[in-house]
C-alpha cells in the first residue's frame, strides 16, 4: 500500500515514474511490525478511561494494550487506572529506560510519572550518539527510526571534515550530532521552544553546532554558502520558499527526511525548477499497521 503511495504521488506531482521498495525497520531482528512504538497517546473518556478514537469520529475505544506499543511501556499499567480529571494521557519511553506518563488538561501538561527530560543513545555502526529529549519534544516514535534514518543521511550526504553543514527543522538535534562528529561545521534551525531547550543542552559543551531559532525560510536568506543540507520538515514539507532559498546557497547534496509522500513529491518538483535532481529515494515503514511511510529523498545539482 506505502509503495503504491509513493508512486502515485511521485507521478501526479512531479511527473517521475517512481518505483521504490519500502522497507521494514526490525525491532529486536523480527519484522512483524509489532512493538515498535516508543510514545503512545490516548484519549480519556467520560468514566476516566482511556482509548483511541475511531477513525473520522469523537468515538472513544476503550483498550487494554495496545500490540503495536513497545512492551517497556508497560501500557496495561496505565490503561487499568481511571483518569477522569485528564484529557490525555500520553506514555513514553526512551533507549536507554527512561519512562514517563504525561498527563494533558485544558493543553496544560503536566507529568504524572518519570522524567520530564529522557534520556536518548543511538547506536550507528558501533559511533553512539547521546541525546536529552523532553516529553514535549519531537522524537522519532519508531526505536529503530533513529538509527537507520542517521545511517541513511551520513551515507548519502558523505560529509566531510570542514564542511558547513545546514539542519532544517533540526528538532533536538538528530542529525546536527553526527554531522558535527564527522567534522562539518552545522547550523541548526528549528522553530520550537522546546527542542530548542533540548539542542542547547545537547550542544552544550561543542562549538561546532550553532543553534537558531526560528522560521527556517526567514533565516535562510542571512547565508551565504553551504555544502550540504539535511532537512526534515513537519508534514506540510519544506514549500518553495524554502528550496528556492536552499538552492541559492548551492549545497553539493540535499537530504529531504519525509513523513508524506505527497509534500515530498511537490517538493521535489520544485527543487527540480531550480536545477536540483533526484540522485536516490529510500522508503522505510516506520509506522507499521497504518498507511503512513517515511521516506529520505537525496538531491544533486544537474550538471549543464
Amino acid at each position: 500500500m506505502a509503495k503504491g503511495i509513493i508512486k502515485e504521488q511521485f507521478a501526479r506531482l512531479a511527473k517521475m515514474d517512481l518505483d521504490v521498495e519500502v522497507q521494514a525497520l526490525s525491532i529486536d531482528g523480527v519484522e512483524d511490525g509489532l512493538g515498535y512504538r516508543t510514545r503512545i497517546s490516548m484519549h480519556v473518556g467520560k468514566d476516566g478511561e482511556v482509548g483511541f478514537l475511531g477513525a473520522r469520529s469523537h468515538e472513544l475505544y476503550a483498550i487494554d494494550d495496545c500490540l503495536i506499543a513497545a512492551p517497556a511501556l508497560d501500557l496495561p499499567e496505565v490503561t487499568k487506572q481511571r483518569w477522569a480529571s485528564q484529557d490525555r494521557v500520553e506514555v513514553l519511553t526512551s533507549s536507554t529506560g527512561d519512562r514517563s506518563v504525561v498527563l494533558e488538561k485544558n493543553e496544560i501538561v503536566r507529568v504524572a510519572e518519570g522524567p520530564m527530560l529522557q534520556s536518548e543513545v543511538v547506536e550507528v555502526n558501533g559511533e553512539k550518539f547521546e541525546y536529552q529529549v523532553s516529553i514535549d519534544s519531537f522524537w522519532q516514535g519508531n526505536k529503530k527510526a533513529p538509527e537507520v534514518f542517521i545511517a541513511r543521511v551520513l551515507s548519502e550526504l558523505d560529509p566531510k571534515a570542514g564542511d558547513i553543514a545546514l539542519d532544517l527543522y533540526g528538532g533536538v538535534g538528530l542529525f546536527a550530532k553526527p554531522l558535527a562528529a564527522r567534522g562539518c561545521t552545522v547550523q541548526l534551525i528549528e522553530t520550537g521552544a522546546s527542542a530548542i531547550k533540548d539542542a542547547k543542552v545537547n550542544f552544550a559543551n561543542t562549538g561546532a553546532v550553532t543553534i537558531h531559532q526560528g522560521d527556517v525560510a526567514k533565516y535562510l536568506p542571512r547565508l551565504n554558502k553551504v555544502d550540504l543540507i539535511v532537512l526534515d520538515p513537519p508534514r506540510a514539507g519544506a514549500g518553495n520558499d524554502v528550496v528556492i532559498q536552499m538552492a541559492k546557497l548551492a549545497p553539493r547534496a540535499i537530504c529531504y527526511v519525509s513523513c508524506d509522500p505527497a509534500s515530498l513529491a511537490r517538493d521535489t518538483a520544485y527543487l527540480a525548477d531550480v536545477g536540483y535532481k533526484l540522485s536516490s529515494i529510500a522508503a522505510f515503514d516506520a509506522f507499521p499497521m497504518t498507511a503512513h511511510v517515511e521516506c529520505i529523498a537525496t538531491y544533486i545539482p544537474v550538471i549543464s
